[in-house]
């Protein structure tokens, strides 16, 4: 009887475990997917709209973080200026207010002097890897409570001079007042402009208006913002390339698995590479154009060329020397140059 007993409780105490471990696992199955299903989500903004060339990149990273991540890492997309002023941008960026953000380094000096420089040299982003420029931003980004992930360039696609009236020489500029941001207004005041900031939307109106003579800028918003209408006249020598920084604020970044942090950084190094080509032809294709709309092109002999741009790339590079020290603008220079 005894034994009748007990071969009747481990019959039960098999049946038991033969249907809770199926339960079990399925349970852990459907914590795991549940885990799984809520992805890291980065807030994003951009200096101009995600149709600029400069800021395109940025749309670009967005759909393939979420895709080689598989979902688990999204960028929602907060707007450009309309949502923040675009040099309000990188503080609001440091503090936290959002994680990502694409923009040209000029407007971030004021925080970090040292990226004034990014865009004087003739080595693009990719090669920076190399170079060793790359890891020294990343590194000089700490500072600030940022974490530089690269920068999308083209030598070609540089910063230029936009003038309503021609000129013969540089010094012909003393007097003039450009539209400009900061580290261009640099150059301009080596040879006696001034500059007035004024907003990328209202740029038209200040040329029309003789608020200022001139514009510094990309050729891709030149073209883009109908300015080829009140300037006549393109000084062809470049005052750095058309540059845009890709920077996290470094808190979000940390916060990141290691996994996705390495993501990013392949990403990132995917689109360096692609953008250099289309910004090359890009640059080609606007220049054209801009003189198939009449613009005038404003050659300087060979030895005032070279003046121009020893003295217009010397005033913003001695501008920052006097903030970092010369070592360091020596160090950055080397690493930015062939």
């Amino acid at each position: 009887m005894k034994v009748k007993k007990l071969v009747v409780c481990v019959v039960s105490v098999c049946l038991l475990l033969a249907v809770s471990v199926p339960l079990v696992i399925a349970s852990g199955q459907e914590d795991a997917a549940t885990s799984t299903t809520e992805p890291i989500v980065l807030k994003a903004v951009s200096f101009g709209p995600l149709t600029h060339n400069n800021a395109a990149p940025l749309k670009k990273f967005m759909e393939r973080a979420s895709t080689k991540s598989e979902g688990a890492l999204r960028i929602d997309y907060m707007g450009a200026s309309e949502v923040i002023p675009l040099y309000d941008q990188p503080e609001a960026l440091r503090t936290g207010v959002f994680d990502l953000l694409i923009i040209f380094p000029a407007a971030y000096v004021g925080i970090l002097p040292i990226v004034g420089g990014m865009n004087l040299g003739d080595l693009n982003p990719p090669e920076w890897h190399e170079s060793g420029a790359h890891d020294f931003l990343v590194e000089t980004h700490k500072a600030a409570n940022m974490m530089y992930l690269g920068s999308f360039a083209a030598y070609e696609d540089g910063s230029y001079l936009f003038l309503k009236e021609k000129i013969e020489k540089p010094e012909d500029l003393a007097g003039m007042k450009f539209a400009s941001g900061p580290t261009n207004l640099l150059s301009i005041a080596a040879w006696g402009g001034s500059g007035v900031r004024v907003p990328m939307a209202e740029k038209y109106s200040a040329l029309e208006r003789g608020v200022v003579d001139g514009v510094a800028g990309v050729l891709a918003s030149h073209y883009k913002d109908s300015l080829f209408e009140v300037t006549k006249y393109w000084v062809p020598y470049s005052l750095g390339s058309a540059m845009t920084a890709m920077i996290m604020n470094l808190d979000s970044w940390n916060t990141l698995p290691e996994h996705l942090q390495d993501l990013i950084a392949d990403i990132m190094i995917e689109l360096e590479e692609e953008t250099v080509d289309v910004l090359k032809v890009g640059a080609e294709e606007t220049g054209r154009m801009l003189l198939d709309e009449g613009m005038e092109i404003v050659e300087f002999s060979q030895a005032e060329a070279m003046r121009f741009f020893d003295v217009s790339l010397g005033a913003q590079w001695a501008a920052i020397e006097k903030d970092v020290g010369p070592a360091v603008v020596s160090k950055l220079k080397k690493m930015l140059n062939k």
